[in-house]
Formats: C-alpha cells, structure tokens, sequence
C-alpha cells in the first residue's frame, strides 16, 4: 500500500481549472519530486496537499488516512519554503523548539529535542545566534530542523533552495538527502531545476500545465523521455523531426515525430553501429567539467556534443569534424 495516495485531485481559481483530476503515489521513505516549469501546478499540488489551498474534487490519502477534509495542523506534515520564514526576534533555539511550544510540549522536552535537531543539521554551538547572524544556508537548516522537531509524517520542500548561491544549494542537496536517508521521513519536493531534481529524488513527477506527463525514477525519466515537452525540459537533448537526419528514418522506423539524442552520447571517434555526421564547429563553451560544441551538420542543423573538459577534446571555431551517433541511443518520440 502507498504512503501518499492522491486521487482524481482538481483545483480551480476563478474557474479556471490548474489541477486536472491528478492520480498519484508515493511510496514510504520516498523523496519525490514534483518537476516542472513556472505555473504548471507543483506548488498548487503541494499547497493543496499541505491543507493551505481546499482542493475542489478528489482525495488525498496519507498513511491510510484520509486528510484532505483535515484542517492543516492535523495532517501531521511540516514544510518548508523558500523563504526560511524564521522568526527574526527568536534566536536560533527558539526559532526550532516554536513547534514543540506550540503543542504545550514541556520546556525540558523541547530542549532536549533541540539539541538534537541542533546536532542533526549541523548548527551545535549556534543556538543562541539571531537568524541575522547566520548565511542563507544556515538559515534554511534552521527552517529544516523546525520543521522536523515535530516528527511530521510528511515533509514538504517548496523550492527550498532556490534563493541560494550555487555553491550553497549543491550543500544543502547533499544534506537533506542524507537527513531523509538517515530519518528514513518522506519527503516531497517542489523545483523546476532540473539538476536538483535528479541529484536528490528517488522518484520524480514531471508536470505541465496541471497535468503529469511522466513519471518514474530519475535515470529512467532522464534516459526515456514519453513526450516533446519531456525531451525539452529534461536535460539537454538534441530534438530533430525525423526528416532532419538522413537515413534515421530509415534505419529506425516510420511513425515517430521527433528524435532525441543526448549530447554526451555523440563521439568525435569512430565507433561501431554508429550514424555519421559531417559538420562544422560554430561556437565552444565551457559548463565546469563539459566541453560543449555546437555543431552544424549536414542540412543546416545544430546539434549540441558534450565531451569531458580534458585537452585531447579541445577544438577550433570552424573546424571541421565528423560526429558518430550510436543508433542504440536515437530515442523516438511519438
């Protein structure tokens, strides 16, 4: 049996339908991802889960209960925004222990629980600091831990990261996966990044426009894409009709109407089973540890090639080189 069932879900504003009749599961210990582009319905979904948005048709089940006639603080969830909402007048202690205080917990309990909470997410020693003396990310472990001093079943990130610099949001990915490993909690998680989404989930939904259009774990959805919107938003693939590359229709089949390849998938070296390209660099750019080119070949079209940042891959403006595109890796889009 699922841990989170929601069935036929919808939500309206102003009569205008966002959520349509959506089905979905999760399953216990879970992080699930709820992935998709700015306005196509996660942080409703996510709100009406929460309690903060009444749904106008469907059911939300959590642990086998039924709670969406529940009013928020009984569905035994926590949350956390992107705006860490810390109380700036409380120091770090007390922002954490507020839960607890508000559920009569006796005072001694509520200490003993914070320190815990203050060990989890790695703040020993700061429990007396103003949230203005604490980075944005020691802000949002303090958000985190408030959240999770309650034993929520049920913890819920609305894009938690996203106000942070680079550096700090690759941390914190790798620090809130590891609390949900060693809590073993379930949590759901709203971004439109799509790094963030692979690197932390066990299983992602893919949303647009109030729908699910794809869902499964996050090698299968980035491997396997179901649709066009897919292909575009996942990733970074090369999306062609199939009458843009020669013989692809061909060798493949008929009856799809698109193709997507990968940029890492294309070789500058000759390998076995492979579609040949001739074409010719137009530009370079450098993405960390990837060396991309982007190539025009044959036709008039571009095609992106991800190679390792190392300098045998190095090349020209201009150059001309051939591309080898393994045909196992052509995936179909009907």
């Amino acid at each position: 049996m699922s841990y989170i069932t929601i069935c036929h879900l919808k939500k309206s504003f102003d009569g205008k339908e966002v959520l349509h009749d959506l089905n979905l599961t999760i399953e216990r210990g879970q992080l699930a991802t709820l992935l998709g582009p700015s306005g196509c319905g996660k942080s409703t979904l996510l709100r009406c889960i929460s309690g903060f948005l009444a749904i106008d048709g469907g059911e939300i089940y959590i642990d086998d209960r039924r709670v969406d006639q529940l009013p928020p603080k009984e569905r035994e969830l926590g949350m956390v925004f992107q705006q860490y909402a810390l109380f700036p007048n409380m120091d770090v202690a007390s922002n954490i222990k507020f839960g607890l205080a508000m559920q009569h917990v006796d005072p001694k309990t509520q200490d003993i629980e914070a320190e815990k909470m203050l060990d989890l997410v790695g703040l020993k020693g700061r429990e007396h600091a103003l949230p203005s003396e604490l980075s944005g990310g020691q802000q949002q472990r303090v958000a985190l831990a408030r959240s999770l001093i309650t034993k929520p079943k049920v913890l819920l990130l609305d894009e938690p990261l996203s106000a942070l610099d680079a550096q700090i949001r690759a941390q914190l990915r790798n620090f809130i996966k590891e609390i949900q490993r060693e809590l073993g909690i379930t949590i759901i998680l709203v971004t439109h990044d799509q790094e963030e989404a692979m690197t932390m989930s066990d299983y992602i939904f893919v949303m647009n426009k109030g729908n699910i259009v794809q869902e499964g774990p996050p090698t299968f959805i980035y491997r396997h894409p179901e649709s066009e919107f897919a292909t575009r938003f996942i990733g970074d693939y090369n999306l062609f009709s199939g009458n843009d590359l020669r013989n692809v229709g061909d060798e493949i089949d008929d009856g799809f109407r698109f193709l997507a390849i990968r940029p890492e998938v294309v070789s500058l070296d000759p390998i076995d089973n492979a579609i040949e390209y001739e074409g010719r660099i137009l530009r370079e750019s450098m993405l960390g540890s990837i060396y991309r080119l982007y190539v025009e070949i044959e036709g008039g079209e571009l095609m992106k090639i991800d190679q390792l940042n190392r300098s045998k891959n190095m090349k020209q403006v201009g150059d001309s080189i051939t591309l080898y595109v393994p045909k196992e890796e052509i995936i179909k889009i009907y």
